[in-house]
């Protein structure tokens, strides 16, 4: 099914399909390079990448949730016979649900809409363990907030998700007219690789602190702890990190958040 074939993207789906040559093949080519053992993809869309990853012969599971796109998506996944389509919304998709269809170390690949953009990537980062490297599509900005670095204006709670359990990259930009339809905005291919896995309790609990810290991100940060912890425990936290006492949410690395964390506990 080719891009400007019907259906039409819908806007309440936030569908907007890559249909740049250029980018498409700097994405397979990377995709190629990352010599996965599978490959789960959200939002298969019309196939723009669909196609060329079962090609790969390799486990494939791909998530879609437009009825629309069944019958041609089905057509395609016929002819691979390690390659299963899921016809629902992946945020309801179980790891549970991907056992036994995709080998650990599977790749993760999406061009996500921008509207659930945050609550995907939570759901895969906090739930989907075994994946080895998630490449996705985003929104610009979102790209540059999921790259941010300490002191700066663009870190937030999202970065230190994030990079607490990825190592992130950007491949490219994607100027807004590679798709269609074309989004108000410029769009940005993101990498994700995972690093070994951080204790579930210390990881949600540095999140916690996090949203609590960006939540006002002009306060200073002890003020905020000390709503939740008592005086002596929030100063030998910080001060045990080398955190100023006068420190903002956005002075902390992704590291600080968990160290913290781990110090002040749940």
């Amino acid at each position: 099914m080719r891009v400007s074939d019907k259906p039409r993207p819908k806007k309440q789906l936030g569908q907007n399909w890559l249909h740049d040559p250029s980018s498409i093949g700097r994405i397979l080519e990377w995709a190629r390079e990352q010599n996965c053992p599978g490959w789960l993809e959200i939002g298969c869309g019309p196939g723009t990448l669909t196609r060329d990853l079962l090609r790969l012969e390799k486990p494939f599971l791909g998530v879609e949730l437009d009825p629309r796109m069944k019958s041609e998506l089905d057509e395609e996944f016929s002819r691979y016979p390690q390659a299963e389509l899921l016809m629902q919304d992946f945020l309801s998709l179980n790891p549970l649900d991907v056992q036994g269809k995709l080998p650990s170390g599977f790749g993760v690949i999406g061009n996500l809409p921008y509207y659930i953009t945050a609550p995907i990537l939570e759901h895969v980062l906090l739930h989907f363990k075994e994946f080895s490297v998630f490449g996705l599509m985003v929104q610009k900005e979102v790209g540059q907030r999921m790259l941010a670095t300490p002191k700066g204006k663009e870190m937030s709670r999202l970065a230190v998700l994030v990079q607490s359990v990825c190592e992130a990259s950007r491949l490219m930009i994607v100027k807004s007219g590679c798709f269609f339809p074309a989004p108000k905005v410029d769009s940005a291919f993101v990498i994700l690789k995972r690093r070994e896995s951080l204790d579930d309790a210390v990881l949600r609990t540095g999140l916690k602190l996090a949203k609590v810290g960006f939540a006002s991100k002009r306060k200073m940060l002890r003020g905020l702890l000390l709503e939740l912890y008592p005086k002596e425990k929030v100063d030998a936290g910080l001060e045990s990190l080398g955190l100023s006492l006068q420190c903002r949410a956005e002075d902390l690395t992704p590291s600080d958040w968990m160290d913290l964390g781990q110090r002040l506990g749940a």
